[in-house]
């Protein structure tokens, strides 16, 4: 999901992003290195979008036309081919704790519109097929399979973290990587490899916008790039829910000011501003390490300093390279099993077998569409 609202407030910041050639930087990439360039794919957010996206118009009630997106994935992997591109999906393979509670609430919203679906159905099935917009149930597990056949690296988190934070460790750690293709905002907080934006990617000309996190730190909020994660927290993000801190964002505008202002991208304007020069005013860090300073910021934020932990969680899932062990496999098994589970698993030959041997719980959307 990524921060709340930040998409929309970045596209005014123009010096923070400019519109540059996949193929340029990839041969610039080349040259440096001498070696393939490689792009990290946000697996759940491009293949989602690559279904929805206007000029396939892929049909997704009934079932939805499988054949005709696996096409669509194979010419995805072929124009980034064309120009000397390899690309590495990487997929959510376990759901991190910290967002579990954020992973149900968002099921069970989806669940909510089929069931509404349904009952447009039953009253007027032409309604129903132009309200039809959730995707097929089993499109990103499906995808990995596809994706396998067509022979394109893809990997699943195999570690209790963000999947975010996965891909950008992923990206930093590889140096034949030189760019994130995603349309997930959380990418600008994290000190990695830059944001190529999917909602403006052109694959005729191979063309979209890059991000630049350091100038839409400095220059427009007025931060250090390593308090951007600090900002995500207090502006609302998966971690720290943003229905959370709405009482904090009224506060620091001013209760007459928030109810006075009839649109949402002046409040949302003013909030950030306000969020930045409090960071600057507290000369607050961002270190979930510093415990006095998580307890300051809670007791400003909540009135108390009982949530130093939300923040301290929210701001360790921004934290790469931190070395984060692999999930624990049962200690009842033989070791070349267990090597070979985890294997499996990473490059996304196994979805739920590698959770139950770790003894956690398997988390899926297709199971819990049709319980509910």
């Amino acid at each position: 999901m990524g921060v709340k609202y930040l998409a929309s407030y970045f596209e005014n910041c123009y010096d923070a992003f400019k519109n540059v050639s996949i193929r340029e930087m990839a041969d610039r990439h080349r040259r440096i290195h001498d070696s393939q360039p490689v792009i990290i794919v946000d697996g759940s957010n491009v293949v989602s979008w690559l279904y929805a996206k206007k000029q396939f118009s892929q049909e997704s009630i009934y079932g939805g036309q499988w054949l005709q997106f696996v096409t669509v994935l194979k010419n995805f992997q072929r124009e980034f081919e064309e120009i000397g591109v390899k690309l590495v999906f990487i997929f959510d393979g376990t759901i991190c704790a910290s967002k579990r509670q954020t992973w149900i609430q968002r099921i069970n919203e989806k669940a909510k519109n089929i069931t509404f679906l349904f009952d447009l159905l039953l009253q007027d099935n032409e309604k129903a097929i132009h309200k039809c917009k959730n995707l097929p149930i089993a499109l990103r597990i499906l995808s990995r399979v596809a994706l396998i056949e067509l022979n394109v690296e893809i990997h699943q988190t195999n570690k209790e973290v963000d999947p975010d934070n996965f891909i950008a460790e992923y990206a930093n750690i590889n140096v034949d990587v030189f760019a994130i293709l995603s349309s997930d905002s959380d990418f600008i907080m994290y000190d990695t490899k830059p944001l190529l934006s999917l909602y403006h990617l052109n694959s005729e000309s191979m063309q979209t916008r890059l991000y630049d996190r350091k100038c839409f730190a400095e220059r427009y909020l007025g931060i250090q790039v390593k308090q951007l994660p600090l900002f995500a927290c207090l502006m609302g993000n998966d971690t720290v829910p943003f229905e959370d801190l709405e009482p904090f964002h009224e506060k620091i505008l001013g209760r007459n000011s928030f109810l006075l202002m009839n649109s949402w991208e002046k409040k949302r304007t003013m909030v950030i501003q306000k969020i930045c020069n409090l960071i600057r005013f507290k000369k607050w860090t961002g270190d979930f390490t510093q415990r006095e300073e998580l307890e300051n910021i809670s007791e400003q934020v909540f009135h108390h300093k009982n949530k130093a932990n939300l923040f301290r969680v929210g701001l360790k899932a921004y934290a790469i390279n931190s070395f984060v062990p692999l999930l624990s496999i049962s200690s009842n098994i033989d070791s070349k099993l267990v090597e070979k589970i985890n294997e499996k698993h990473y490059n996304g030959s196994s979805v739920c077998i590698y959770n139950l041997f770790c003894k956690n719980e398997y988390g899926s959307a297709e199971v819990s569409y049709s319980v509910i």
